[in-house]
């Protein structure tokens, strides 16, 4: 790290994941970063490495009997070359380091590096790039999922702001609905994806498309369905026909009696988490928006000790996860990828079991969150008890948590306020 006349930047060695060879393999790259302009280069390497040899590799040193102990001084010497030359260029120019670097003729006159076209493309990246430094994976997907969409609909691999209007919206959002039979709900994530774009690059009021008399994002009445008592009474009390069926029921109620407990919380247990019947854990989705964090209190019944004892480990490190699916050595990519199978396994299984139950709901993870706030108001439990327990920082978010409940859940809720025995 150097300080240079106010801007500091950065010099390190990264895989660029965004290429993959025919070999399977990514080129490994010089990352070089200026956070006083936001400017980066990607200068490549002669190396070419799979994410797990990379990650054997680098940053940590190999032993020295290991195979990959040369490889990682060559890393290393390339990495603290580029520091030496970027030292020696004063005032740093990114565009002088990289003529440098590649051996490439930079005289003293030379012109600083031209400002890169500030395209769609270029903030989108920014903001993927953003949410995966965050380790948030599911909303730099979505960024990844919007671009690829609207460049379908340009028929174009780079788009440029000012090909956006309220013509091109418009358009955009029956092609989402007609040719790839996207729902309302999608398209207004792509569609916000978009805003914030249009917002990081700072577009003038006359070139904005978005807003009253322009063009206005559409939204959806989701609404969040929940099982009755009959019902889960019925899948609690079940046996289930198969052990996959049996893993899923226990992972399925263990959201429930937890307080709705999504399955990437449940994943990120640890051990010192569990305090004789207690569960205490800081919700995922909160604690990378969220300053002021409140951990959430979760006293376990016997069916949730029980999913413990079956499916978790309590006697070893205290600091080790719980349940034995994630690890501390997978990236924050390789825990979102085995949390999405993961929980497709749960919703598969779960829904079978409950069909073998002459249930045709599709009884997916989602249910158990959604059931198990409605039943607590259906009990009489405050709004702001709920909103507690579900870990919502605002007692507005979760007023609009339960508008979206079907308007039968609702009517009950209504009618419970009346009834003071």
């Amino acid at each position: 790290m150097i300080d240079i006349e106010r801007d500091t930047f950065f010099i390190s060695i990264t895989l660029d994941k965004r290429y993959k060879q025919v070999d399977g393999t990514y080129p490994v790259k010089l990352r070089v970063y200026i956070s006083g302009s936001s400017k980066k280069k990607l200068i490549p390497t002669p190396f070419n490495f799979s994410e797990q040899e990379f990650s054997l590799i680098w940053p940590n040193q190999p032993n020295k009997k290991s195979k990959y102990y040369a490889l990682w001084e060559k890393l290393r010497d390339i990495e603290s070359s580029a520091r030496e030359l970027a030292k020696s260029i004063v005032p740093f120019s990114l565009y002088k380091f990289e003529s440098l670097i590649k051996g490439e003729d930079a005289q003293q006159d030379v012109q600083e590096e031209p400002e890169p076209a500030k395209t769609v493309n270029y903030y989108f990246e920014q903001k993927i790039e953003h949410h995966i430094n965050r380790e948030v994976i599911s909303t730099a997907e979505s960024y990844e999922y919007a671009l690829k969409c609207l460049l379908r609909f340009a028929k174009k691999e780079v788009l440029a702001f000012e090909e956006i209007n309220v013509s091109f919206l418009e358009g955009f959002e029956k092609f989402c609905l007609m040719k790839e039979s996207k729902s309302i709900a999608t398209v207004g994530i792509y569609l916000r994806n978009l805003r914030a774009v249009f917002n990081d690059a700072r577009i003038p009021e006359e070139k904005y498309p978005f807003g009253k008399r322009k063009y206005l994002i559409k939204s959806s009445r989701k609404v969040k369905k929940v099982l009755d008592k009959d019902v889960l009474k019925l899948l609690l009390n079940g046996i289930p026909e198969t052990p996959q069926q049996d893993r899923a029921k226990a992972f399925w109620f263990f959201s429930y009696f937890c307080n709705g407990m999504n399955v990437k919380d449940i994943l990120n247990i640890k051990v010192r988490d569990i305090t004789e019947d207690k569960l205490t854990f800081i919700r995922s989705k909160t604690a990378s928006t969220t300053r002021e964090l409140e951990p959430i209190e979760v006293y376990l019944n016997d069916f949730s000790l029980e999913v413990i004892r079956k499916f978790g480990n309590l006697n070893q490190n205290r600091n080790q996860y719980l349940f034995p699916y994630f690890n501390y050595g997978q990236t924050a990519k390789e825990k979102y990828a085995v949390k999405k199978l993961f929980t497709r396994s749960v919703n598969q299984n779960f829904i079978k079991y409950a069909q073998s139950l002459g249930i045709s709901q599709n009884v997916s993870t989602y249910y158990a969150r959604h059931s198990f706030s409605t039943h607590l108001i259906r009990k009489g439990v405050s709004i702001e008890a709920v909103g507690e327990a579900l870990g919502h920082t605002s007692i507005k978010t979760t007023m609009h948590y339960f508008a979206g409940f079907e308007d039968e859940s609702k009517r009950e809720v209504a009618l419970k306020l009346l009834d003071f025995d």
